[in-house]
């Protein structure tokens, strides 16, 4: 991936490796990280919010079949905050305001399931 931090709009000139063109695209995953051309972060939290709703609907799922609230904060722990601080050392840091949010939103749903209380901030939320 071209990052390119001119101030011109221009196009970057292609780039040729071993003799073939590197392909300029917006946004790339790499190891489950989505990183875009401009290294802002709102790419890679809306996958892991679609991720993580995914996550929430088996929790919800699993409240409906009266499971204890243990297995239920079991499941949370190890299917859902597992997708969501994913890399977060990588992007805890450079995460928005509103991106901080929208997680943390998401982990307060997921405490009502579990009726146990969470860890409420994503890693990046006392840095804003």
């Amino acid at each position: 991936m071209v990052v390119d931090f001119r101030k011109s709009k221009s196009p970057p000139s292609p780039v040729c490796i071993s003799g073939k063109d590197v392909e300029i695209v917006s946004s790339y995953g790499f190891l489950g990280v989505q990183l875009d051309n401009k290294l802002e972060w709102s790419t890679n939290t809306d996958a892991v919010y679609k991720k993580a709703m995914n996550r929430l609907y088996f929790l919800r799922r699993l409240r409906s079949f009266r499971v204890c609230s243990r297995m239920l904060h079991m499941f949370y722990q190890s299917v859902m905050a597992s997708t969501i601080f994913f890399a977060a050392v990588c992007w805890g840091a450079g995460i928005k305001a509103k991106d901080a949010n929208r997680l943390n939103k998401l982990i307060k749903k997921a405490g009502g399931q579990t009726e146990k209380q969470l860890q409420q901030q994503t890693p990046a939320a006392s840095l804003l």
